[in-house]
């Protein structure tokens, strides 16, 4: 009779955890299901989210990266090659928050004729422009804004290594060489982009156009349209040299 009911027990058990078992799979397969049926809005935020993500990582790495060559040029006592970061930081941040305006204000029907017509960096051109948001993030915003901050930072050293070096702990003159330094590279920069932006936002096409040729190099398919008009161009002289 004790042995039935071990029996009897020993099957409820095994029931349970069947049902157990059937639960999870169930669950795991609503999941799965639920995964693979996301819909594009869900899909598209997503998406988004990893964006960011990988912008703010990345836009860390710069900032530490320049930070640390910051640092390494003021322990160096090299206020040239400081001076010469700084002046390049600051060139930087303005082209590129230009190239996220220029994609943003360009028209796209210009480049799409001019791509039809292989022109060489229409097609990169036309790529950049379509995806505009994406080339507005990375350039104002990572770039852009990134090497600004930075060239902030890097001022900030400079105006440290004069004065230790020539203020003599004078707080007039550590005050005057902090404000001249700070005055200086934000009239530089914010005067900059002020500039380049008029440029970016009326000269669009040819700023993108620009871009797209810089870029057209790393491209195999504009690479082959340069090597085509290079020929037409070559074919063109040696039937003009044979008229003559």
């Amino acid at each position: 009779m004790t042995n039935d009911i071990d029996k009897v027990d020993d099957n409820l058990e095994n029931k349970e955890e069947s049902l157990q078992d059937s639960n999870d799979s169930s669950i795991s397969t609503q999941e799965k299901f639920e995964k693979k049926h996301l819909t594009k809005e869900q899909i598209k935020k997503r998406k988004a989210i990893f964006y960011s993500l990988r912008i703010t990582l990345l836009a860390l790495a710069l900032g530490a990266l320049f930070s640390l060559i910051s640092e390494i040029m003021a322990d160096t006592d090299a206020l040239i090659a400081s001076s010469i970061l700084l002046v390049l930081l600051i060139i930087i941040s303005i082209f590129f928050d230009a190239i996220g305006i220029a994609a943003t204000s360009c028209d796209i029907k210009p480049l799409t004729a001019m791509a039809s017509r292989h022109v060489y960096g229409a097609k990169t051109a036309l790529k950049l422009v379509q995806n505009n948001h994406k080339v507005s993030t990375i350039c104002s915003d990572l770039v852009g804004d990134t090497f600004g901050i930075v060239s902030g930072a890097c001022a900030t050293i400079i105006a440290l290594t004069l004065i230790v070096k020539y203020t003599d702990g004078k707080q007039g003159a550590e005050l005057g060489i902090t404000i001249a330094i700070t005055a200086l590279v934000t009239a530089l920069t914010i005067g900059g982009k002020s500039f380049v932006k008029n440029i970016a936002i009326e000269k669009s096409k040819e700023f993108m156009m620009f871009i797209g040729k810089v870029l057209g190099i790393f491209s195999k398919s504009e690479r082959a349209i340069l090597k085509q008009n290079r020929e037409e161009k070559k074919s063109k002289k040696d039937e003009d040299q044979v008229e003559e």
